[in-house]
């Protein structure tokens, strides 16, 4: 089937250039990777039009390519969908599109331009969409009212005005892009009118109450379910499994304190069916991650930190045990989004003279846990800043 549906390809991209032929066929080694069924043909079909639609090969119609591989439309666009679904793809997904080609589309020069950027000055918020303009849109960061101009104009006919942008924004010069491609909450959507007034209730002020009531609850459930509020994975797609299987069990099995029933209990007592629940997924640049950590916390909320186990291990276990401990440590200390200030403080207080003996082995002059945190405030100017919650109440009854 493999070698056969491979020939197929390498037959009918006879007109590709060569990098072209073997992307496709990359493609459909990386499909086949999976357990699959179906005609040869139809997935040559697939792959070969999933690969079209990926770099935008204007020539390769739905029609063309049911007369190529004399298979229905409807049967390779329906796999067409499953590769997407399966691979996580984007446009000009690098890890199948030739670097030639890859060089001429427009996320390479995006590309380029991220190159300068440094983390420092990039925004992570929830943004309201405020004003379209010709080259980009006017949008407020909910948190501090501040009003950021974002050049982007592959994405202007999908955002709308009094829209919600949970993202990440990036300077370049006098102005701010996307990273990627980016999620918009629609005010016309019904549900998403629902998480947009939430959202605002939030950033008011509203609603933090509640939250920490909710992250109290969240850290007491972890106990119950993990035996940990920082329970460490393998790796990211592991994480990812556990945190959903988390999820569904706190919000259908748990038996919720005082109450002695589940929120499914509860719920089917007011409506004749649950809501939809829907699945949580990881964000692709990070499902290749190891030794994640899934940290509840309290005052921060909920947290997926790649690399956690070792930063666990420097201050809870043997230092011995930690690869390349010292390149840890400088870490912690230099790069800001990598273990939350608030975090790294309660590890270190948590174990005062395990923090030392750690600290020491980079910084010399380290005698006691008031060095540690001048160290701290030298290099880290999120240092005193206190966690906001990241839980957001959402009420959709």
């Amino acid at each position: 089937m493999i070698r056969k549906v491979e020939g197929i390809l390498i037959e009918k991209t006879a007109g590709f250039e060569e990098d072209e032929r073997k992307a496709c066929v990359k493609l459909w080694k990386t499909v086949a990777r999976r357990k699959i069924r179906g005609r040869p043909e139809s997935w040559a079909a697939a792959i070969y039009y999933t690969y079209c639609r990926m770099v935008f090969k204007e020539e390769a119609s739905r029609k063309s390519v049911e007369d190529l591989f004399k298979v229905s439309q409807g049967t390779f666009t329906r796999m067409c969908t499953e590769i997407r679904k399966l691979l996580s793809l984007d446009y000009y997904d690098k890890r199948f599109t030739p670097a030639r080609i890859y060089a001429e589309s427009p996320l390479a020069e995006l590309e380029e331009a991220l190159t300068n950027i440094t983390e420092m000055g990039a925004v992570e918020s929830f943004f309201e969409v405020k004003a379209k303009k010709e080259n980009g849109v006017l949008i407020v960061d909910l948190d501090s009212g501040r009003e950021y101009f974002v050049r982007e104009k592959t994405a202007l006919e999908k955002l709308k005005v009094g829209g919600i942008l949970p993202t990440t924004i990036y300077p370049v010069g006098d102005v701010y892009v996307f990273p990627r491609l980016i999620r918009l909450l629609d005010p016309e959507n019904l549900k998403h009118r629902a998480i947009i007034e939430s959202v605002k209730d939030y950033y008011s002020g509203k609603y933090i109450g509640k939250a920490l009531e909710i992250q109290r609850d969240m850290c007491e459930a972890a106990k119950e379910y993990f035996g940990s509020t920082d329970p460490v994975f393998e790796d990211a797609r592991e994480a990812e499994k556990a945190l959903n299987d988390f999820t569904s069990w706190h919000n259908h099995e748990r038996k919720l304190p005082g109450k002695g029933k589940t929120p499914t209990q509860l719920y089917t007592e007011k409506h004749e069916k649950l809501p939809e629940t829907q699945r949580m997924e990881f964000p692709r640049e990070l499902l290749e991650a190891r030794d994640v950590g899934l940290v509840f916390d309290e005052d921060g909320g909920t947290m997926i930190l790649p690399h956690y186990g070792r930063v666990k291990e420097l201050f809870q276990g043997d230092l011995r045990n930690v690869p390349d401990y010292k390149s840890l440590v400088r870490s912690l200390v230099s790069e800001k989004r990598f273990i939350p200030s608030f975090l790294i403080r309660s590890l270190i207080d948590e174990n005062s003279e395990q923090a030392v003996r750690v600290f020491t082995t980079v910084y010399k002059n380290v005698r006691t846990i008031k060095d540690i945190y001048k160290i701290f405030e030298e290099h880290r100017a999120d240092w005193n800043e206190k966690p906001k919650p990241s839980t957001i109440p959402i009420d959709f009854i």
